[in-house]
Protein backbone atom coordinates (compact mmCIF):
# COMPACT_ATOMS: atom_id res chain seq x y z
CA UNK A 1 0.00 0.00 0.00
CA UNK A 2 1.36 3.40 -0.95
CA UNK A 3 1.59 5.82 1.64
CA UNK A 4 -0.52 8.33 0.44
CA UNK A 5 -3.30 5.46 0.36
CA UNK A 6 -2.54 5.01 4.39
CA UNK A 7 -2.99 8.25 4.57
CA UNK A 8 -6.03 9.23 2.37
CA UNK A 9 -7.93 6.37 4.31
CA UNK A 10 -6.37 7.68 7.42
CA UNK A 11 -7.73 11.00 6.46
CA UNK A 12 -11.01 9.28 6.40
CA UNK A 13 -11.36 7.68 8.97
CA UNK A 14 -10.52 10.69 10.93
CA UNK A 15 -13.40 12.44 9.68
CA UNK A 16 -15.85 9.78 10.03
CA UNK A 17 -15.24 10.33 13.98
CA UNK A 18 -14.18 14.38 13.69
CA UNK A 19 -15.44 15.46 17.33
CA UNK A 20 -13.70 12.74 18.81
CA UNK A 21 -10.34 12.99 17.51
CA UNK A 22 -10.54 16.97 17.42
CA UNK A 23 -11.25 16.87 21.57
CA UNK A 24 -8.26 13.73 21.58
CA UNK A 25 -6.33 16.68 19.69
CA UNK A 26 -7.01 19.55 21.43
CA UNK A 27 -5.45 17.51 24.76
CA UNK A 28 -2.15 17.65 22.47
CA UNK A 29 -2.90 21.28 21.81
CA UNK A 30 -3.15 22.40 25.34
CA UNK A 31 0.28 19.84 26.42
CA UNK A 32 2.52 21.68 23.49
CA UNK A 33 0.80 25.47 24.40
CA UNK A 34 1.67 24.66 27.86
CA UNK A 35 5.39 23.65 27.12
CA UNK A 36 5.93 26.35 24.65
CA UNK A 37 4.75 29.10 26.85
CA UNK A 38 6.14 28.29 30.75
CA UNK A 39 9.51 27.86 29.40
CA UNK A 40 9.65 30.71 26.93
CA UNK A 41 8.41 32.93 30.14
CA UNK A 42 11.03 31.28 32.32
CA UNK A 43 13.92 31.97 29.59
CA UNK A 44 12.41 35.78 28.69
CA UNK A 45 12.28 36.65 32.83
CA UNK A 46 15.91 34.89 32.92
CA UNK A 47 17.30 36.82 30.13
CA UNK A 48 15.80 39.99 31.59
CA UNK A 49 17.52 39.79 35.11
CA UNK A 50 20.82 38.64 33.58
CA UNK A 51 20.71 41.73 30.84
CA UNK A 52 19.89 43.76 33.63
CA UNK A 53 22.77 42.45 36.07
CA UNK A 54 25.03 42.98 32.92
CA UNK A 55 24.27 46.40 32.84
CA UNK A 56 26.68 47.37 34.70
CA UNK A 57 29.13 45.01 33.31
CA UNK A 58 30.50 41.44 34.48
CA UNK A 59 33.72 43.17 36.12
CA UNK A 60 31.47 44.95 38.76
CA UNK A 61 30.89 43.70 42.25
CA UNK A 62 28.83 46.12 44.17
CA UNK A 63 29.23 46.38 48.47
CA UNK A 64 26.66 47.85 50.58
CA UNK A 65 26.54 48.01 54.14
CA UNK A 66 24.10 45.27 56.15
CA UNK A 67 24.01 47.76 59.45
CA UNK A 68 23.82 51.04 59.79
CA UNK A 69 26.09 50.43 62.87
CA UNK A 70 28.79 49.04 60.70
CA UNK A 71 29.00 51.46 57.95
CA UNK A 72 31.27 52.05 55.17
CA UNK A 73 33.83 54.42 55.31
CA UNK A 74 36.56 56.63 53.66
CA UNK A 75 38.80 54.24 55.21
CA UNK A 76 37.06 51.48 53.51
CA UNK A 77 37.20 52.75 49.85
CA UNK A 78 40.98 52.99 50.50
CA UNK A 79 41.53 50.03 51.15
CA UNK A 80 39.69 48.70 48.20
CA UNK A 81 41.31 51.06 45.67
CA UNK A 82 44.66 48.89 47.19
CA UNK A 83 43.77 45.31 46.14
CA UNK A 84 44.87 43.43 42.94
CA UNK A 85 43.45 44.17 39.84
CA UNK A 86 40.65 47.48 41.49
CA UNK A 87 40.27 49.25 38.16
CA UNK A 88 37.61 51.86 39.50
CA UNK A 89 35.90 52.49 42.90
CA UNK A 90 32.79 54.54 43.41
CA UNK A 91 31.48 55.50 46.84
CA UNK A 92 27.57 56.11 47.35
CA UNK A 93 24.50 57.68 48.96
CA UNK A 94 21.84 56.06 48.48
CA UNK A 95 18.84 58.42 50.43
CA UNK A 96 14.99 57.69 49.66
CA UNK A 97 13.27 61.67 49.48
CA UNK A 98 9.85 62.98 48.09
CA UNK A 99 9.64 65.13 45.88
CA UNK A 100 6.26 67.21 44.39
CA UNK A 101 5.51 66.16 41.01
CA UNK A 102 2.12 66.38 39.02
CA UNK A 103 1.19 63.52 40.41
CA UNK A 104 1.38 64.45 44.24
CA UNK A 105 4.52 63.65 46.70
CA UNK A 106 6.15 60.56 45.33
CA UNK A 107 9.43 58.53 46.68
CA UNK A 108 12.32 58.67 44.62
CA UNK A 109 16.39 57.49 45.26
CA UNK A 110 18.32 60.08 45.53
CA UNK A 111 21.40 58.60 44.51
CA UNK A 112 25.02 60.84 45.54
CA UNK A 113 27.89 60.05 43.49
CA UNK A 114 30.90 61.77 41.75
CA UNK A 115 29.27 62.85 38.52
CA UNK A 116 31.84 61.37 36.44
CA UNK A 117 31.54 58.29 37.91
CA UNK A 118 27.90 58.01 36.85
CA UNK A 119 28.89 56.18 33.66
CA UNK A 120 30.49 53.23 35.85
CA UNK A 121 27.13 52.94 37.49
CA UNK A 122 24.84 52.96 34.25
CA UNK A 123 27.41 51.03 32.22
CA UNK A 124 26.94 53.61 29.56
CA UNK A 125 25.92 57.76 29.75
CA UNK A 126 23.41 58.53 26.92
CA UNK A 127 21.95 62.40 27.63
CA UNK A 128 18.68 63.29 26.58
CA UNK A 129 19.54 67.09 26.97
CA UNK A 130 21.60 69.10 29.39
CA UNK A 131 25.12 67.64 30.89
CA UNK A 132 26.54 66.56 34.26
CA UNK A 133 27.22 69.08 37.07
CA UNK A 134 30.76 69.55 38.02
CA UNK A 135 32.20 67.18 40.83
CA UNK A 136 31.72 69.79 43.49
CA UNK A 137 29.68 70.64 46.54
CA UNK A 138 27.38 72.00 44.23
CA UNK A 139 23.09 71.24 44.22
CA UNK A 140 22.74 70.12 40.64
CA UNK A 141 20.96 67.54 39.70
CA UNK A 142 20.78 65.06 36.84
CA UNK A 143 16.99 63.08 36.27
CA UNK A 144 15.99 60.48 35.24
CA UNK A 145 13.82 60.47 32.07
CA UNK A 146 10.11 59.50 34.55
CA UNK A 147 10.95 61.81 36.84
CA UNK A 148 11.90 64.51 34.77
CA UNK A 149 8.51 64.44 32.69
CA UNK A 150 6.21 63.77 35.98
CA UNK A 151 8.25 66.93 37.55
CA UNK A 152 8.18 69.07 34.62
CA UNK A 153 11.59 69.99 34.64
CA UNK A 154 14.58 70.14 32.33
CA UNK A 155 17.68 71.63 32.60
CA UNK A 156 17.72 75.41 34.11
CA UNK A 157 14.81 74.42 36.74
CA UNK A 158 14.75 74.07 40.44
CA UNK A 159 13.47 71.28 41.93
CA UNK A 160 13.02 70.78 45.92
CA UNK A 161 13.64 67.46 47.52
CA UNK A 162 12.69 65.93 51.50
CA UNK A 163 14.20 63.56 53.25
CA UNK A 164 12.54 61.53 56.06
CA UNK A 165 14.10 63.88 58.56
CA UNK A 166 12.48 66.74 56.74
CA UNK A 167 15.37 68.20 55.37
CA UNK A 168 15.44 69.51 51.95
CA UNK A 169 17.54 70.77 49.65
CA UNK A 170 16.53 72.93 46.18
CA UNK A 171 18.73 72.40 43.31
CA UNK A 172 18.95 72.83 39.97
CA UNK A 173 18.48 70.78 37.02
CA UNK A 174 21.62 70.63 34.93
CA UNK A 175 20.37 67.75 32.93
CA UNK A 176 17.98 64.72 32.05
CA UNK A 177 19.03 60.98 31.04
CA UNK A 178 17.83 59.30 28.25
CA UNK A 179 15.24 55.96 29.07
CA UNK A 180 17.52 53.65 31.05
CA UNK A 181 14.45 51.14 32.70
CA UNK A 182 15.31 49.53 35.69
CA UNK A 183 18.42 47.99 37.37
CA UNK A 184 19.58 45.85 39.95
CA UNK A 185 19.76 48.53 41.99
CA UNK A 186 17.56 50.70 41.29
CA UNK A 187 14.89 52.36 39.14
CA UNK A 188 17.28 55.01 37.09
CA UNK A 189 14.36 56.23 35.29
CA UNK A 190 12.97 57.07 38.88
CA UNK A 191 16.10 58.40 40.35
CA UNK A 192 18.07 61.59 40.88
CA UNK A 193 21.87 61.57 40.77
CA UNK A 194 23.53 64.74 43.05
CA UNK A 195 27.56 65.16 43.63
CA UNK A 196 28.61 63.08 46.33
CA UNK A 197 29.68 66.18 47.64
CA UNK A 198 26.53 67.78 47.89
CA UNK A 199 24.94 65.13 49.65
CA UNK A 200 27.80 65.06 52.43
CA UNK A 201 27.54 68.54 52.98
CA UNK A 202 23.37 69.05 53.18
CA UNK A 203 22.34 65.71 54.30
CA UNK A 204 25.25 65.49 56.75
CA UNK A 205 26.43 62.04 55.56
CA UNK A 206 29.84 60.94 56.97
CA UNK A 207 29.96 57.10 55.61
CA UNK A 208 28.31 55.50 52.58
CA UNK A 209 25.70 53.45 51.65
CA UNK A 210 26.75 51.29 49.10
CA UNK A 211 30.31 51.00 47.06
CA UNK A 212 30.88 50.08 43.19
CA UNK A 213 34.07 48.18 42.61
CA UNK A 214 35.17 47.56 38.89
CA UNK A 215 38.11 44.76 39.07
CA UNK A 216 40.05 42.51 35.93
CA UNK A 217 39.36 39.60 38.43
CA UNK A 218 35.95 39.94 39.57
CA UNK A 219 36.07 36.47 40.99
CA UNK A 220 38.82 36.54 42.59
CA UNK A 221 38.45 39.90 44.17
CA UNK A 222 34.25 39.43 45.68
CA UNK A 223 35.59 36.24 47.26
CA UNK A 224 38.50 38.08 48.90
CA UNK A 225 35.89 40.78 50.00
CA UNK A 226 33.12 38.51 51.17
CA UNK A 227 36.09 37.39 53.45
CA UNK A 228 36.86 40.49 54.60
CA UNK A 229 33.25 42.05 54.98
CA UNK A 230 31.96 39.10 56.57
CA UNK A 231 29.17 40.21 58.45
CA UNK A 232 29.19 43.70 58.06
CA UNK A 233 28.46 44.08 54.59
CA UNK A 234 26.77 42.32 51.31
CA UNK A 235 29.20 41.51 48.48
CA UNK A 236 27.56 41.23 44.95
CA UNK A 237 29.40 39.99 42.19
CA UNK A 238 27.31 41.14 38.75
CA UNK A 239 29.22 37.61 36.71
CA UNK A 240 28.55 35.38 39.97
CA UNK A 241 24.76 36.96 40.23
CA UNK A 242 24.33 36.06 36.16
CA UNK A 243 25.35 32.56 36.62
CA UNK A 244 23.52 31.76 39.21
CA UNK A 245 20.34 33.45 37.59
CA UNK A 246 20.96 31.58 34.69
CA UNK A 247 21.49 28.09 36.58
CA UNK A 248 18.39 28.71 38.25
CA UNK A 249 16.37 29.65 35.33
CA UNK A 250 18.10 25.85 33.13
CA UNK A 251 16.67 24.39 36.59
CA UNK A 252 13.19 26.11 36.68
CA UNK A 253 12.61 25.26 32.59
CA UNK A 254 13.15 21.41 33.14
CA UNK A 255 10.57 21.75 35.72
CA UNK A 256 7.66 23.83 34.37
CA UNK A 257 8.37 22.22 31.10
CA UNK A 258 7.97 18.18 32.87
CA UNK A 259 5.22 19.79 34.47
CA UNK A 260 3.47 20.87 31.22
CA UNK A 261 4.56 17.98 29.67
CA UNK A 262 2.11 16.22 31.99
CA UNK A 263 -1.00 17.10 29.86
CA UNK A 264 0.68 15.25 27.01
CA UNK A 265 0.87 11.76 29.30
CA UNK A 266 -2.98 12.46 30.01
CA UNK A 267 -3.57 13.12 26.18
CA UNK A 268 -1.68 9.60 25.48
CA UNK A 269 -4.23 8.32 27.76
CA UNK A 270 -7.28 9.64 25.54
CA UNK A 271 -5.57 8.32 22.44
CA UNK A 272 -5.51 4.94 23.67
CA UNK A 273 -8.85 5.40 25.29
CA UNK A 274 -10.50 6.65 21.42
CA UNK A 275 -8.41 4.07 19.32
CA UNK A 276 -9.62 1.12 21.17
CA UNK A 277 -13.12 2.09 21.37
CA UNK A 278 -12.43 3.10 17.36
CA UNK A 279 -10.97 -0.77 17.09
CA UNK A 280 -14.44 -2.18 18.87
CA UNK A 281 -16.23 0.17 16.35
CA UNK A 282 -14.52 -0.67 13.28
CA UNK A 283 -14.17 -4.55 13.69
CA UNK A 284 -16.70 -5.64 10.94
CA UNK A 285 -14.81 -2.98 8.82
CA UNK A 286 -11.51 -4.59 9.76
CA UNK A 287 -12.92 -7.77 8.62
CA UNK A 288 -13.67 -6.45 5.48
CA UNK A 289 -10.67 -4.34 4.91
CA UNK A 290 -9.08 -7.91 5.79
CA UNK A 291 -11.42 -9.95 3.51
CA UNK A 292 -10.35 -7.94 0.99
CA UNK A 293 -7.03 -8.54 0.51
CA UNK A 294 -5.35 -5.76 3.58
CA UNK A 295 -2.80 -6.78 5.62
CA UNK A 296 -2.26 -7.08 8.95
CA UNK A 297 0.92 -3.84 8.92
CA UNK A 298 -1.60 -2.42 6.32
CA UNK A 299 -4.12 -2.57 8.87
CA UNK A 300 -1.86 -1.34 11.61
CA UNK A 301 -0.69 1.52 9.26
CA UNK A 302 -4.47 3.15 9.60
CA UNK A 303 -4.56 3.72 12.71
CA UNK A 304 -0.91 5.04 13.45
CA UNK A 305 -1.97 6.81 10.47
CA UNK A 306 -4.83 8.02 12.34
CA UNK A 307 -2.64 8.85 15.43
CA UNK A 308 -0.04 10.93 13.48
CA UNK A 309 -2.95 13.05 12.16
CA UNK A 310 -4.00 13.61 15.70
CA UNK A 311 -0.93 14.48 16.79
CA UNK A 312 0.09 17.32 13.76
CA UNK A 313 -3.15 18.87 14.23
CA UNK A 314 -2.81 19.31 17.97
CA UNK A 315 0.73 19.81 17.45
CA UNK A 316 -0.10 22.96 14.94
CA UNK A 317 -3.12 24.58 17.52
CA UNK A 318 -0.78 24.14 20.11
CA UNK A 319 2.17 25.56 18.54
CA UNK A 320 -0.40 28.67 17.77
CA UNK A 321 -1.86 28.97 20.95
CA UNK A 322 1.73 28.60 22.48
CA UNK A 323 3.24 31.42 20.76
CA UNK A 324 0.41 33.73 20.98
CA UNK A 325 0.30 32.62 24.89
CA UNK A 326 4.09 33.49 25.34
CA UNK A 327 3.38 36.87 23.97
CA UNK A 328 0.31 37.76 26.28
CA UNK A 329 1.46 36.77 29.43
CA UNK A 330 4.12 39.50 29.96
CA UNK A 331 1.95 41.89 28.60
CA UNK A 332 -0.46 40.49 31.28
CA UNK A 333 1.85 39.94 34.31
CA UNK A 334 3.59 43.00 33.32
CA UNK A 335 0.84 45.17 34.90
CA UNK A 336 0.11 42.85 37.98
CA UNK A 337 3.23 43.93 40.25
CA UNK A 338 4.90 47.74 40.17
CA UNK A 339 8.13 48.07 42.25
CA UNK A 340 7.23 51.04 44.76
CA UNK A 341 8.81 54.24 43.09
CA UNK A 342 12.12 55.06 44.92
CA UNK A 343 11.68 51.75 47.36
CA UNK A 344 14.60 49.67 48.38
CA UNK A 345 17.05 47.66 45.70
CA UNK A 346 15.28 44.08 47.18
CA UNK A 347 12.08 45.03 46.40
CA UNK A 348 13.10 46.01 42.43
CA UNK A 349 15.30 42.56 41.83
CA UNK A 350 11.44 41.00 42.59
CA UNK A 351 9.25 43.43 40.60
CA UNK A 352 11.68 43.51 37.14
CA UNK A 353 8.48 42.13 35.23
CA UNK A 354 9.52 43.98 32.15
CA UNK A 355 10.44 41.01 29.50
CA UNK A 356 10.21 39.83 26.50
CA UNK A 357 9.49 35.42 25.96
CA UNK A 358 12.46 33.67 24.33
CA UNK A 359 10.99 31.26 21.81
CA UNK A 360 13.38 29.08 21.14
CA UNK A 361 13.15 27.42 17.87
CA UNK A 362 14.70 24.04 18.63
CA UNK A 363 11.75 23.97 22.07
CA UNK A 364 8.97 24.47 19.11
CA UNK A 365 10.62 21.74 17.32
CA UNK A 366 10.48 19.32 19.85
CA UNK A 367 7.47 19.88 21.48
CA UNK A 368 5.79 19.18 18.12
CA UNK A 369 8.12 16.23 17.56
CA UNK A 370 7.09 15.25 21.59
CA UNK A 371 3.45 15.27 20.78
CA UNK A 372 3.60 13.59 17.35
CA UNK A 373 5.81 11.09 18.90
CA UNK A 374 3.38 10.70 22.13
CA UNK A 375 0.54 10.03 19.34
CA UNK A 376 2.19 7.53 17.91
CA UNK A 377 3.48 5.65 20.60
CA UNK A 378 -0.26 5.79 21.90
CA UNK A 379 -2.01 4.47 19.31
CA UNK A 380 0.59 1.38 18.86
CA UNK A 381 -1.16 -1.38 21.54
CA UNK A 382 -4.80 -0.68 20.09
CA UNK A 383 -3.51 -0.71 16.37
CA UNK A 384 -1.58 -4.06 16.98
CA UNK A 385 -5.24 -5.26 18.37
CA UNK A 386 -6.41 -4.11 15.37
CA UNK A 387 -4.29 -6.23 12.89
CA UNK A 388 -4.15 -8.96 14.70
CA UNK A 389 -8.34 -9.55 14.76
CA UNK A 390 -9.33 -12.55 12.63
CA UNK A 391 -10.85 -11.56 9.73
CA UNK A 392 -13.77 -14.53 9.92
CA UNK A 393 -14.78 -13.18 13.64
CA UNK A 394 -14.60 -9.72 12.67
CA UNK A 395 -17.15 -10.58 9.88
CA UNK A 396 -19.46 -12.15 12.08
CA UNK A 397 -19.14 -8.82 14.99
CA UNK A 398 -22.13 -7.44 15.30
Amino acid sequence: MKPLDVLSLSWAGFKSRKTRMALTALGIAIGVAAIIALVSQTAGFSNSIVSSLMTLGPDAIMVTSQSPRLPLTDADVAKMSQMPGVKVVVPMDLERVTVSTSEGDIGITLVGIDPNRIVDLLGSLRMASGELPPPAPVTALVLGSTLAEDAAASPGSQITLRDSKGRSITAYVTGVLDEYGQTVFMDVDDSAFLPIQATRRHMARRVYDAILVRSDYPETLADQLTTLYRGRARVISMKQLADVTSSISASMELLLGGIAGVSLLVASVSIVNIMLVSVMERTREIGIMKAVGFKDRHVMLLFLGESVIVGLMGSAVGLALGLAASYAMPALFGGMIKPPRGGPPAHRIISMVSYQPAVDPLLVLGSVALAILISVASALYPAYRAARLDPVRALRYE
